[in-house]
């Protein structure tokens, strides 16, 4: 009976296990961020992956890149945006304390339940895209909406630069100092400060964003990764934050969920994975013990078979002399054969294991972000590896690849 259930249990978490096929690996993001850290936007969406279209993560990523990827890459790329943001219009914004009634994983990317700074990011390049294409209203509404959720439910100061230069450039200078003001609040930056009590607004203000993230570093053996971020603290700009929150925060999002992951389509793959790998060890060993066996019952047999012939036929010691080293060595090689066959299988498992788990690497989440965001109120210099993308009232984007 036990065994049966067993039977069922594997059955039922495999069958759920085939279910996420579309979600996109970590290892499938590689050309794609590749491209992207040589200044390649457009390569970077050439080589983007192909799983999970339309869904948020990828529509957000998508259009990060379309950004930065020039004119040719960037034509209707609100509208896949748009898509998110009406979907989140409907269900309002998803609190922490919601979240845990929501599976993290699962087989589409519709049961994606994003981080307060995913959302935020979502509203900020949309609005980026409203802009450039004079559409002054619309990209106003999408800054009320990341403004709306900063003053509501998390607060965070690279976030707050980031909204005050797009307000900036669309000529809205009392709303900006808002947000600048908050960021030096929370910063303590005497900089930031001075530019936000300003009356009015400098005749040039760069918005800079440098790097792409953390990197993602997996354990062996573990279903969640660590972030390692980048240190390094960029010079010559009147101040800049790193983004560091937005990964702890998205990290500890994950944990605080992480014991609904075994009723995910995920866990059931890790642990499906695992299940089998633990089987397949107790067939190999069963096997292999079970040739041994066998090498020490034919060996002993001849031997055996031996003593008998000398004590009970009258045969000559010269017999029982060649029947006992025959044993032994039949014995012996029979053994050896079943320890050999134990590695070699065992070695295949453990390889076939691996390749299971490097499958099972996915850490779902906005990529291609930036490390540290930055502000300065003067232009900026031309400087190799850069994209600048100008918006109105002198204000750039530069993204420091």
């Amino acid at each position: 009976m036990l065994f049966i259930r067993l039977t069922l249990f594997l059955l039922a978490l495999l069958q759920i296990a085939c279910a996420s096929k579309a979600i996109i690996r970590d290892r499938d993001y590689s050309p794609a961020v590749e491209a992207y850290q040589l200044t390649d936007a457009k390569d970077a969406l050439e080589k983007f992956p192909s799983g999970e279209a339309n869904g948020f993560i990828t529509s957000v990523e998508r259009g990060w890149l379309q950004q930065w990827a020039g004119p040719s890459a960037t034509g209707g790329s609100e509208k896949p945006l748009q898509k998110q943001v009406d979907t989140f219009d409907q269900r309002r914004f998803i609190s922490v304390t919601r979240e845990a009634g929501i599976f993290l994983f699962q087989e589409s990317e519709e049961g994606y339940v994003p981080s307060e700074h995913e959302i935020i990011i979502l509203h900020l390049v949309s609005a980026a895209h409203f802009a450039k294409a004079n559409k002054n209203d619309e990209a106003k509404v999408e800054l009320r909406r990341a403004g709306y959720i900063l003053d509501r439910f998390w607060d965070d100061a690279s976030l707050r630069l980031w909204l005050g230069a797009l307000w900036t450039s669309l000529g809205e200078w009392d709303e900006a100092q808002v947000d600048l003001r908050r960021a030096a609040q929370i910063t303590g930056d005497k900089e930031l400060r001075s530019l936000s009590e300003s009356k009015k607004p400098p005749p040039a203000l760069a918005l800079h964003f440098y790097g792409n993230g953390p990197r993602v570093a997996w354990k062996e053996g573990e279903y969640q990764p660590e972030f390692v971020p980048d240190p390094a603290r960029p010079m010559n700009t009147l101040a800049a934050v790193p983004t560091s929150a937005w990964f702890k925060r998205h990290s500890l999002r994950n944990s605080a969920l992480r014991d609904l992951l075994v009723k995910s389509n995920f866990m059931a793959q890790y642990l499906g994975s695992k299940s089998m790998t633990y089987a397949e060890h107790g067939i190999v060993k069963t096997s292999t013990w079970t040739v041994r066996t066998v090498g020490l019952v034919a060996g002993a047999a001849i031997i055996g078979a031996g003593v008998y012939l000398a004590i009970h036929a009258n045969a000559t010691g010269e017999i029982l002399q060649l029947l006992v080293p025959a044993g032994l060595g039949v014995g012996g090689a029979i053994w050896a054969m079943g320890k050999d066959m134990d590695q070699q299988l065992t070695r295949e498992i453990k390889a076939h294991d691996r390749q299971n788990q490097e499958d099972l690497r996915i850490y779902r989440m906005v990529r291609f972000m930036p490390t540290w965001i930055a502000i300065d109120n003067k232009p900026s210099a031309a400087l190799p590896n850069t994209v600048t993308v100008p918006l109105g009232r002198g204000v750039e984007l530069i993204n420091h690849f």
